[in-house]
């Protein structure tokens, strides 16, 4: 039984921020974190419902990007390269922890993103709405921040919900992809990673 009523981007755009709800942390790596509450519940996963931020600035920055990582990726490193790189090219990044990955894994799940993309529809779903809301929700704080230029940039299942959200803002967003997942069918029924799921 799929109550669909309830994964809706109707309220996407009413949203507004309340600075007070968002914390500052500094990672035990030396990296500020900003944390907020998701506007979209996962409704049974406390620890999904936070966005986490992690701010990676440039010394003359002259626009932002907020990025988006893969599915499964449980290890940022993984990007410090990328993003010393644009921040050499003056570009601040702030990188976003996609539903159901690094810190936002929920104790029962076996690994990042685990929960994100499964064989569990219905939580599937709710996961992409989850991350356009929480894309929307950074981009306010971003734009509270720091009010320069914020580009979306994404990788891979990163990549296809930039996409996503792309489309859903009527193409204004500007968005550049890396290697995105364009078919979500083709991404389940042919990679041996999600051979469970098919």
């Amino acid at each position: 039984l799929f109550k669909d009523d309830i994964i809706s981007f109707e309220d996407m755009g009413n949203l507004s921020l309340d600075r007070s709800t968002v914390e500052e942390q500094v990672s035990k790596e030396g990296i500020t974190v900003f944390s907020m509450p998701s506007y979209c519940s996962s409704g049974r996963y406390i620890e999904n419902d936070r966005i986490y931020l992690y701010y990676y600035p440039a010394a003359n920055p002259k626009y932002n990007i907020l990025l988006l990582h893969g599915l499964f990726d449980d290890n940022m490193v993984n990007y410090i390269y990328f993003i010393r790189q644009l921040n050499n090219l003056n570009v601040n990044v702030f990188f976003m922890i996609l539903p159901y990955h690094f810190e936002r894994k929920p104790h029962h799940s076996s690994f990042s993103g685990e929960y994100f993309f499964s064989a569990d529809i219905y939580r599937t779903c709710n996961a992409i709405v989850q991350t356009m809301y929480d894309i929307e929700v950074s981009y306010m704080f971003i734009k509270s921040f720091d009010p320069l230029e914020t580009v979306l940039t994404g990788f891979s299942m990163g990549g296809c919900m930039a996409y996503k959200y792309f489309v859903l803002k009527g193409q204004t967003v500007k968005t550049f992809l890396f290697n995105p997942v364009t078919e979500l069918s083709t991404l389940v029924l042919d990679n041996p990673l999600l051979t469970t799921i098919g």
